[in-house]
Parts: structure tokens; C-alpha cells; sequence
């Protein structure tokens, strides 16, 4: 599911990313209830589902070193910036122009690298 939703995250699919996770925590809840059909419905809860940061009923398998279930909408939706149609990668009149661009991106990787060791 990870790969899935990374594959698409440069399209508008965030309503669809929502969508899946609804249908993801149905199918985990009935799942849930179907293992222990003697159990009550906040057992459960407790048992297979915790508050994680904002986050509440995130699908945690018991036991201390379990991953939580992912979350196809925590997934940000990266925009492709298009390149200008006339652009020419060999011509000497684009070189600004293209320069400018791979900085952009250089550096724009270096703060998202910088951010995710903060956090």
C-alpha cells in the first residue's frame, strides 16, 4: 500500500487516499471483531487500536515492537513543476534558466533531508 500511494502521490488523489483508508480500517475492524466474536467492542479498541499523535483508531497489532498499519492519506501530494516547452538543454541561451532550475531541486532535497533528521 506504501508503494501504491507514493507511486501516485503527483496526482490529485487525496479524496482517494481517504477513500482507502476508510475502507482499509473496515476491513481491519471486521476482521478484529471476527477473531474474538465472544469480546466486546472496547476490548477491541483496546486491544488492536491506539491514539497515535493526532491520529486516533490507528490498527496496532499487540506486543511492544509492532509498526502501526500505514496511512494512505499521510501521503503529501508532490506537484510536478513542468519544464518551459522552448527550453533546450544544450543550447547556451537556457543555461541560466536550467542552472536556476537544478538549484531549486538541490536544494530543495537538502531541506527536506535537514527537516526529516529534526523530526
Amino acid at each position: 500500500m506504501r508503494g501504491w500511494a507514493l507511486f501516485h502521490r503527483h496526482c490529485v488523489a487525496k479524496h482517494v487516499y481517504k477513500w482507502v483508508d476508510v475502507q482499509l480500517f473496515h476491513y481491519v475492524w471486521h476482521w478484529a471483531r471476527r477473531r474474538h466474536p465472544d469480546k466486546r467492542c472496547d476490548w477491541t479498541k483496546r486491544r488492536y487500536f491506539r491514539s497515535l499523535g493526532k491520529r486516533d483508531w490507528v490498527f496496532m497489532p499487540p506486543g511492544n515492537t509492532s509498526e502501526p498499519l500505514f496511512s494512505a492519506s499521510s501521503v503529501p501530494i508532490v506537484r510536478h513543476v513542468k519544464i518551459k516547452q522552448h527550453a533546450r538543454p544544450f543550447h547556451p541561451e537556457w543555461d541560466p534558466y536550467l542552472a536556476a532550475r537544478k538549484l531549486a531541486v538541490k536544494t530543495k532535497n537538502a531541506l527536506k533531508a535537514f527537516w526529516s533528521i529534526l523530526s
